[in-house]
């Protein structure tokens, strides 16, 4: 699912009563097939928004409590939050290494290194290949559900990779529904801008850039 923009979203007092929020939860499950998290909130026009739960409620978790709906299914404890975690490992695991096998088909074995630390900050990557003895570029590959979520990944590792003096790459793997123009669109209309040193490409924009 694309990040859908919220126009005029708006947490005017009394506007959001309970049954209108449940309502809004179950029209979310029956389009997505599971009730909102957190997160998911801020997605859509028909539901308030995260802050607002936080601020009425206390929370996600309890406003599910309040409302009788399955609290494991809350995405933050429990059995499912153990499969989510495991199955995110697991897809974790098997990337890197379709990442490094690909790297190590363009470049010499020898000049790409895993989870290699830079310095300033010292920030540990997911590939650092070499170009040269001295110079060379890192790559850090991430996964996101959509754009909205992509957009605070970002946004979290800009603040750790802008002061690096070399090139950095936030490499999208595992989604393409999400295209490199949507990706250049959003970085584009940032308000705050990434570092000059940082590209945001697709895993498809990547691979064409080494060839």
């Amino acid at each position: 699912m694309l990040y859908q923009k919220r126009e005029n979203k708006r947490n005017t007092p009394g506007k959001w009563p309970i049954e209108a929020i449940r309502t809004g939860m179950e029209k979310y499950k029956e389009i997505y097939s599971h009730y909102p998290h957190t997160l998911d909130f801020d997605k859509v026009d028909f539901l308030p928004s995260s802050k607002l739960i936080q601020r009425n409620f206390g929370g996600i978790v309890k406003l599910k409590e309040l409302l009788g709906l399955d609290c494991d299914k809350d995405g933050t404890k429990g059995e499912y939050r153990s499969n989510i975690a495991r199955r995110t490992w697991n897809d974790a695991v098997g990337y890197e290494q379709q990442f490094y096998e690909f790297l190590i088909s363009k470049k010499p074995e020898i000049s790409v290194h895993e989870h290699k630390i830079l310095r300033p900050g010292n920030i540990c990557c997911d590939f650092f290949v070499y170009t040269s003895d001295r110079e060379g570029f890192a790559i850090d590959i991430f996964y996101a559900q959509d754009l909205f979520s992509l957009s605070r990944i970002v946004y979290l590792k800009n603040k750790r990779y802008n002061k690096l003096n070399f090139p950095v790459y936030f490499v999208l793997v595992g989604n393409d529904l999400i295209k490199q123009n949507d990706i250049d669109m959003l970085i584009n209309n940032r308000k705050n801008p990434i570092g000059s040193n940082i590209k945001v490409l697709t895993e498809c924009s990547f691979k064409i850039l080494m060839n």
